[in-house]
Order: C-alpha cells, then sequence, then structure tokens
C-alpha cells in the first residue's frame, strides 16, 4: 500500500472513532444543550417558576391625553379583569381580586358602562382601576 491509502485509511478510523466518541456521549451532549435552553427560559421568568395555581398573570393599562401625554398607567390582574369585563357574568369578581377602589362602583357597575364612573372612561378603564394591585408593580 502506498502513502496516500494509509493516509486515506488513517482519516477514516479517525472519523469512526469521532463518530463513535459522539455516539457514546450523546445522553451528555443533549443534556449540556437542554440544561443551556433551561437557564436561558429561566432568565426570561426573572428567575421566578410558573405555577398555574398561585402565578399571578398581569397586563398593564395605559391612557393618553390629547397631546399625547400619559394620563393613567397602571398594572392589574388579568384575571379580575376579564371576570370584570364579561358582560355574562353575575359575579362581584372579589375572589378574582376586585378592588372597588372607584368609590362605590362595582363590578355590574363597570360590566353596563355606567354614566356614574368618572371621566366617562368606560368598562375598559373602570375594570382596569378596579382589579389595580401592588403585586404586579414588582
Amino acid at each position: 500500500m502506498t502513502t496516500k491509502a494509509f493516509s486515506t485509511v488513517e482519516y477514516m478510523v479517525l472519523v469512526v472513532l469521532f463518530l463513535g466518541a459522539i455516539l457514546v456521549m450523546q445522553k451528555q451532549i443533549a443534556r449540556v444543550f437542554y440544561g443551556r435552553w433551561q437557564s436561558m427560559g429561566d432568565g426570561f421568568a426573572h428567575g421566578q417558576q410558573y405555577d398555574p395555581q398561585k402565578t399571578l398573570e398581569c397586563r398593564r393599562y395605559v391612557s393618553y391625553n390629547d397631546e399625547g401625554e400619559v394620563t393613567l398607567d397602571l398594572w392589574y390582574s388579568q384575571v379580575c379583569y376579564t371576570c370584570c369585563m364579561d358582560k355574562d357574568s353575575t359575579s362581584d369578581c372579589t375572589a378574582e381580586g376586585f378592588n372597588g377602589s372607584i368609590q362605590g362602583v362595582t363590578a355590574d357597575q363597570c360590566r353596563t358602562n355606567n354614566p356614574m364612573i368618572p371621566y366617562g372612561a368606560g368598562d375598559r378603564w373602570c375594570c382596569a382601576t378596579a382589579c389595580e394591585t401592588n403585586e404586579c408593580k414588582d
């Protein structure tokens, strides 16, 4: 055999050994990738873990005046807001976090777009304001 043939055989042996090593170590390699993906995903949650029973889902309500300046900026509970906006609901939404922060206004009044609501802002503003929570501001 010539030196070219030996070189080719040596390269083929190296490739087979390399592929064999990867095949043997494939679980460890996969764990490295999964661990990296998990750490990247955890970065999005700021170290907090999602639990459907305990995690508070928050939304932000922002209103602007005619000049484009922010007049109201608040964070509210999405579950409470959904309950408050449900026109077919008869619930007072207190279990969901409706705090009645607008003096004397109930969830039913928010749903009906009551003209007594300040500024004539409507049901979206009413529900967002009444469902505002400090837990969402963190």
